[in-house]
């Protein structure tokens, strides 16, 4: 049964879940910025996006891009990320740069063990 089951998640989880994580996979088909993007980039997460909507100006050579109406093509990227690690290092190196971009506090931003939150206030890195 198709069906989606929400889990609220603190700012705090949000950080662990990206810096923990084999890659972001962000399969929209319409996003205004993507500020995930340059979440995961910041905690050094690979990205794999839908090449749609802004996210190859976003995120330009540091992300893998997949056609989001193609679960095939969505499966080859995932498989290239799991099955490669030089180039999920590549992506990593090469995402660090763009999460440069103007992140307001509305962001979260993963540094050591030490995280800014959306609301600007610090947490530890810790999951909850």
């Amino acid at each position: 049964k198709d069906r989606i089951i929400y889990y609220p998640i603190n700012d705090t989880t949000i950080q662990y879940l990206y810096s923990n994580a084999v890659a972001f996979v962000f399969p929209s088909l319409y996003e205004g910025f993507g500020i995930p993007i340059l979440e995961a980039f910041k905690c050094e997460c690979p990205v794999l996006l839908s090449n749609a909507s802004s996210f190859p100006e976003v995120a330009g050579t540091a992300a893998l891009y997949f056609d989001p109406l193609s679960i095939s093509s969505m499966q080859n990227c995932i498989e290239q990320i799991v099955e490669d690690d030089s180039l999920r290092e590549k992506m990593i190196t090469a995402g660090t740069p763009r999460s440069q971009h103007d992140l307001t506090a509305s962001t979260t931003y993963c540094a050591g063990s030490e995280m800014t939150t959306r609301s600007g206030t610090s947490g530890s890195s810790e999951i909850d």
